[in-house]
């Protein structure tokens, strides 16, 4: 991985690159204190590297799912839970949305996410659809039959009680945010189900966009901002908003995500003419271009 560091104190940037193939989508980096996730798309697999000093060293990349498109993962620094829609997003038979469950454990010199569930979310857990039969998390009652729909690609917002996903219809205008409820009563179930997030369900014109979430829970779209982590922003084609430089990140970037860890670093993950490219540099960067 080809590592480079430009400018001095408060300006400096490290770049590192980590793929230059030309079938990455989806980045996504999430940080928990010094402890780092970086995960991409490479064709239909996801691919992560991991990081427990801040980004100063990485792993090297290993398969978090290997027929799956889209990683929307919660990461709290010990545990991981990654939504990835499978079998492009099609409502029928294949379910589309599997969730994978895992550890962020130290294996030799390198963390990994060690995988301790992945299974098919088969079924949104609410009285109305307990006693009909639900089928593949009730999407074809919200979206439509035959529909395709994914998650987003990002950070997850939320970890336990105020976990949601965000649904979108590909190519479509119907959007959604799933959120995580126990179960109680008399359903005949137990555990943690899937539901309709009260009002979240939008019909909206001309959607193109996939639907993301703010901390504050909010709705925002990828046309609007690729990703928002606290006070700060990256749209799509690196244009980070929150530091008074108002920098862009990359060169020609594409896509785009970014993370905070609370001491003063960003990290971005970015799809550009140099390939898959990762950055650490501080808040108070004064650069108006980071290359």
């Amino acid at each position: 991985m080809p590592t480079s560091s430009t400018g001095t104190g408060d300006n400096t940037v490290t770049s590192t690159t980590l793929s230059t193939a030309n079938n990455i989508d989806s980045p996504v980096v999430v940080v928990s204190g010094d402890k780092l996730i970086i995960a991409y798309g490479e064709g239909n697999n996801i691919k992560y590297r991991t990081s427990g000093d801040g980004g100063d060293s990485l792993s090297k990349a290993m398969t978090l799912d290997s027929s799956a498109k889209y990683p929307y993962i919660f990461f709290d620094g010990t545990t991981v839970s990654a939504i990835v829609t499978k079998y492009n997003g099609k409502i029928g038979p294949g379910m589309p949305l599997a969730e994978i469950k895992g550890t962020f454990e130290l294996n030799g010199e390198a963390f990994q996410i060690k995988s301790t569930s992945s299974k098919a979310m088969d079924g949104i857990i609410n009285a109305d659809n307990v006693a009909g039969g639900c089928s593949v998390l009730g999407a074809d009652k919200y979206f439509g039959s035959g529909k395709t729909i994914r998650t987003a690609a990002g950070a997850g917002i939320g970890i336990g009680n105020s976990r949601q996903i965000p649904l979108s219809e590909v190519g479509g205008n119907i959007e959604l945010i799933l959120e995580a409820k126990e179960i109680t009563g008399d359903l005949n179930v137990s555990g943690w189900g899937w539901d309709l997030k009260k009002d979240s369900r939008q019909t909206t014109k001309g959607n193109n966009d996939v639907i993301k979430i703010d901390k504050n829970g909010s709705i925002f779209k990828t046309s609007e901002a690729a990703e928002k982590s606290e006070s700060y922003s990256i749209t799509a084609n690196g244009k980070i908003t929150g530091i008074s430089s108002s920098p862009t990140v990359g060169n020609n970037t594409r896509d785009a995500s970014i993370a905070t860890d609370g001491k003063g670093n960003i990290y971005t993950l970015t799809i550009e003419d140099g390939g898959l490219i990762f950055r650490k540099f501080k808040t108070s960067i004064t650069e108006g271009t980071i290359k």
